[in-house]
This record gives C-alpha cells, structure tokens and sequence, in this order.
C-alpha cells in the first residue's frame, strides 16, 4: 500500500474514534479563513463592529454598525462619538454579502466566515481600489440580572413616504432594573425631529418588553433579547385598534464608558458669597457614564433641604466640558441652568441662604456637585425684577399668536410705565417690540403690594412662533423703570414645535411619532480655507456629508466681555453691502452651529444672541462675510460672559 495513503487511512480512523469518544472539540475557524458555505441565505441582521481601512490614506475607523431589514437589508454604521459613519444598502447571498450606496461613494463585497464574522473590500464607485473591511458580530453571552438602565444608540424601521426607512435615534431607560420609563431623544443624527410620547419597559431575564401608546390607537410593541451587556436585538410590532399593520427589526447599543461611574460635575454660578438680588442663574454641569436624568436644587432650612427647582441642559452650553470629555455620551449638553427670582425666597428673598445642586443620572446614582451660599439683599435692590410665565421653561410653544405672559415691577419710588414701552421682549437676542402693559394679577399684587405697579403688573405680547424653526430657542424681557434702571426679566429655554401646521409629516399609519423636516444649509468644504474634513449625518436615506474643519484665522479677533444673560448685538460688516453672511461656533478648532438663542441676521450683517442661563464662559465664533462687490473675508468674534454677580458685594 502507498504510504501517503496509509497516513491518510490512519488519521480519519483516528478522528472516527475521537469523535466516538467524545474527545472532538468545535475547531477555532480564524478570521482571515472561510468555513463551509451556509446552506441557506445568511441571517446578518444585528449589531456589528465593523473596522474600515482605506489602504491610500492608511486610515483605519471602527463603527458600531446596525443591519436591519427583512428582505432589502438597511446598513448604518455610527463611531462612537456620534460624528461619523457609513451608510447603505446590504445584500446577502448564501455567504456573499454587499454593501451598496455609502457616504464613501463605493461597494463593499466579500464573505461571511461564520456566523460571527464577514470581511472583505471596498472600491470606489469609479472603479479605483479602496481598501478592506472587516465585522465581528457583538453577540457575548448575556449578564446574569443585566440592568439596561442608561442611553442607548437604537435602530429600527418606520414607513415614510411609503417605503421602509431604517433611523438611529438615541433611546432613554430610566426608572428600575425591571421597568420603567423609555423614550427617544432627538440628537441630531437624522434631518427629521422626532417627538414621541414615554413608553414603558420591562425586563425578565433577558427578555425585554417596550411598549409605546400613541396616537389614534396605535401601539409600537418591541419584543426583544439582551445579547449581551451592550446590545438589545428583537422585533418590533405595529398594531392600530388591535390589528397588526407591519413587524420589523430593531437594535441598539449602549453608549457608555466601562465601569459604574456615577454622577460628576461642577456647581459654577452664582460665586459663593455673592451678594444677589432679583434673578440669578444657577448654573454649572454634569455628566454620567450612562448619562444624567436630572439636576435638582434646593437650598437648606434648618437642617433639611427644601426643593427649588429642575434644571435644564442645554446643547452647546458647555464646549469646555464636551473637550475634556467627548467620550461621553450628551456631553455637550453637559451644562445646566436654571433661573432662580431670589424675590420669592423666604423673607421676600433677604438673607443668608445656602443652595445645594444635586446630580442623578439613569442608574438612580446621586452627587452633590456643590454648594454656594448667597446674600440675597432685595431690600435695598432698585432694579426692575419680575419673570416670564408663558411660555414655560422648556416648554412648547406654536402658531402664528402664541401668548407670552409675564409680570415686572420695580421698587418704589420708581415705576414702569403703563404702556410697556419701556418692556421689550428678546426672542434669541432679537427686540421684537413692547408688550401689552398694566393688568391686573391678583397673585402678584397680594405677593408684592405697595409697588407702584402692583395693580398692574401683568403683560402679555404675541408671539409667530411660524417665524423660527422648530427647536430650542431663548427668549427674554428687559425692563427699564422711571429712574432709567434697567434689568433683564426671566430669561428661559422653549421649544416651538409646529410639525402639525408645516413641514414634511410620517404618515398617520405611524401613529405614535410628530416629525418635522430640517431643511439645514450644507457646509462648504472649501470656506474659510477648511481641512480635515468629518462625517456627518445628513439625510433621511443615512447619507453622510463632509462637515469643514477650520484650519486657521490669522484674521484679528473681535472680543467682547459680558455678563451671563445679557443679550448680545455685533455688527459684523457694512450694512446694505453685505451679500452674504454665513456664522458658526468653533470649538476645539471645528466648526459647530452656532449656539441656542443666537440669530444671524443676513440682512443687516448683524449676530443677535440672548445666552440663556447655563452659559458661561468664552466663546468662540467665526463668520464668512460676502460683500454686494464680490468680496469675501473673515471675521472672528471671542465673547465672554461672566457672573452676573462676582462677589460679597452689593452690585445693584
């Protein structure tokens, strides 16, 4: 008998006698080889890390990569600060797999190995090589008593216009590790707000049961497995009046850093051991490795702590923090403001009192971020003091004649003349006129008799909310009394929210979500001299844009110092001669939108801006200015704002 055969004949009698004895373990199938072919088409949907290196540049990027769809396959991959990714169309084929239509302007081909993992490479849509790919399926064994408390990146498909779309939107769990709350938090990664009413959660082992209640009888059902500690996969359901429209899949992965980290921050204004009157914003920041619920003050009595308000987090508010800290999910909305009228403080706000900021995050966490003590002095104040009432803080406004209500009064001798012409309402940093002055509020004339304008200190003033877009804006009274002293009245955050009377609607099938269409300008690539460029989302079909990177400004820098809360006017150009003028906010020398209650005025050349409480600090902003004459250039604008109130000193 030959030899090799012999060998041969050997080692199969001696693997059939292993396997009878049990002694075969599963063989270890290496990344870079292929197992045999799958008898069937491919399951890949879930959630994948997939690594891109593009060979030319020697740029290699790892994204969290969701792949939803029963029959035609939607791809979106997300890197972990939420700023770029890819996006398509998959196809699977037995073990074949293709990806089509990504931001990348290429195909992506190669081969599942095994259910776990499928690589391969990608060129360019003009044929030129690009370099390879590579996705290992998150598939670990789930936790024993997982808690999926904290903000999740989730993925799943909805109908719109017809067709089947697949989003990624930022998912919320808060409340127990068996239940809770659940909702969807708009976070800019698609052109479509979105509004949903709270569901509820509930986990049992590894299952879990999201159900969300909306509209017209309908009801969203996600049904659903843990995979793993970071990862959520299952079906979703659509039912209206008890009968099933449409099941689809969905996703999501949690973002969050290693570790329980509980809540941390900082409590920065107003300075401890001011000397305060009238409104003052208590600020600072906060932020938690799953993310924070809540900021809550209080000030002490005796030795208990007595409840004064929530804060609100605001985008944009804080650039220093989300620098220190990008990996942090919400980071830059780390900062936290909330208007405090010391008038309505015990005493009628005159004393010593101590405030606590106290931090929460999903995981039911606590932390006292710190404690400032203030020297409130409303007896000897001789400014004009009084709040805004509608709209709320962080509440919704809409229409063409939205009822803005506040109140003013100041001290006496002085007083406010009855017309309210010396009111003005501040709408992102824009005077939009007086409102109407002198009537009667019975709450506040008994709260504050003998003012001049106690009979009368209510107004009111119509606001188009139909001008803006919908969003999060600022709007803010100033009031100026007899005497020429002149203050700034209940600046606070709202929305305007008119999806139902204009815009791009989900059709009423959806039941459950409000969306408007965001009609954002694209950034040019080449203004401003722009390097580096990122990804950022764009459109509903998870295309992705170049967003610009600001490589230089030799230009001079326009600096201006403030306090928190005022509004902000600077012309920035040559009146009717400006053509053109585009605004952004620069931090850590990228171009970012500029901030919450600011307005660029194209017509007048002129950036409004009422900073809303949480904002403090410097600010960084550049502008492109185009002139009628075919001249463009650069301006820089360096604005600082300070407390309001710097020290153990009376600052009337």
């Amino acid at each position: 008998m030959n030899k090799k055969i012999f060998i041969f004949i050997m080692f199969v009698m001696s693997v059939f006698f292993q396997f009878l004895n049990g002694e075969i373990r599963p063989v270890q199938v290496p990344h870079n080889e292929y197992a045999v072919p799958f008898a069937q088409t491919y399951d890949v949907n879930g959630v994948w890390v997939f690594r891109i290196v593009e060979v030319n540049q020697n740029l290699a990027m790892d994204f969290n990569t969701f792949i939803l769809g029963s029959e035609e396959k939607t791809i979106i991959g997300i890197s972990t600060n939420l700023e770029t990714g890819f996006s398509g169309t998959c196809t699977v084929s037995d073990d074949n797999i293709t990806i089509d239509r990504t931001n990348f302007q290429g195909i992506f081909t190669g081969k599942a190995a095994n259910a776990n993992y499928m690589s391969g490479t990608w060129v360019y849509s003009d044929g030129s090589p690009g370099g390879t790919w590579e996705g290992t399926r998150n598939s670990l064994p789930a936790s024993p008593g997982f808690d999926i408390r904290g903000n999740w990146v989730m993925g799943f498909e909805i109908p719109v216009d017809g067709e089947f779309d697949t989003f990624l939107w930022i998912a919320t769990f808060s409340g127990s590790k068996d239940g809770g709350i659940f909702k969807f938090m708009d976070y800019d990664l698609d052109p479509i707000q979105i509004t949903s009413p709270p569901g509820d959660y509930q986990v049992n082992g590894d299952d879990v049961i999201i159900t969300l209640k909306g509209y017209d009888d309908h009801t969203y059902v996600f049904s659903g497995k843990i995979i793993n500690g970071n990862v959520l996969s299952g079906a979703v359901t659509l039912t209206v009046g008890g009968d099933e429209l449409y099941t689809r899949s969905w996703a999501a992965i949690l973002h969050a850093l290693p570790g329980n980290i509980p809540p941390f921050g900082s409590f920065d204004s107003p300075v401890d051991g001011a000397a305060v009157y009238s409104s003052i914003a208590v600020t600072g920041w906060a932020l938690a490795n799953r993310g924070i619920d809540n900021v809550k003050i209080y000030r002490e009595e005796a030795s208990n702590l007595v409840y004064v308000g929530d804060a609100v987090f605001v985008k944009g508010a804080r650039p220093d923090v989300a620098a220190v800290y990008p990996n942090y999910l919400f980071s830059d909305k780390a900062g936290w403001g909330y208007m405090l009228l010391t008038n309505f403080l015990p005493n009628g706000g005159n004393g010593t009192f101590v405030l606590h900021a106290i931090a929460t995050d999903l995981m039911g966490n606590t932390a006292t971020l710190g404690t400032k003590t203030i020297y409130c002095d409303n007896v000897n104040a001789v400014k004009p003091f009084g709040a805004i009432d509608t709209p709320g803080q962080g509440g919704t406004a809409s229409g063409s004649n939205f009822i803005n209500w506040g109140w003013v009064l100041t001290p006496q001798p002085n007083y406010i003349p009855t017309d309210g012409s010396t009111i003005n309402v501040f709408v992102d940093g824009v005077n939009l006129g007086h409102p109407n002055y002198n009537i009667y509020r019975a709450d506040i004339a008994n709260f504050f008799p003998g003012y001049a304008n106690s009979n009368g200190a209510a107004g009111y003033f119509y606001l188009n909310t139909t001008d803006y877009f919908d969003g999060v804006h600022t709007i803010q009274w100033t009031a100026t009394d007899s005497a020429g002293n002149t203050d700034g009245i209940g600046s606070r955050y709202f929305n305007i929210d008119n999806v139902t009377a204009s815009g791009s609607s989900v059709p009423s099938a959806n039941g459950i979500f409000s969306y408007k269409r965001i009609n954002g300008t694209g950034l040019e690539i080449n203004s401003f001299n722009l390097i580096e460029p990122q990804l950022k989302f764009h459109s509903r079909s998870a295309q992705w844009e170049a967003a610009p990177v600001l490589a230089s400004d030799p230009g001079d820098i326009l600096k201006v110092i403030g306090k928190e809360l005022e509004p902000v006017e600077i012309p920035l150009g040559e009146g009717d001669n400006i053509s053109e003028v585009q605004g952004y906010q620069l931090v850590n020398n990228r171009l970012r939108d500029l901030p919450v209650g600011s307005t660029l005025d194209a017509r007048t050349g002129k950036f409004y801006w009422s900073p809303g409480p949480g904002f403090l600090g410097t600010y960084s902003f550049v502008f492109e200015i185009k002139n009628s004459d075919g001249r463009s250039y650069k301006k820089s604008v360096e604005i600082t704002l300070e407390p309001k109130f710097k020290g153990p000193h009376r600052n009337r």
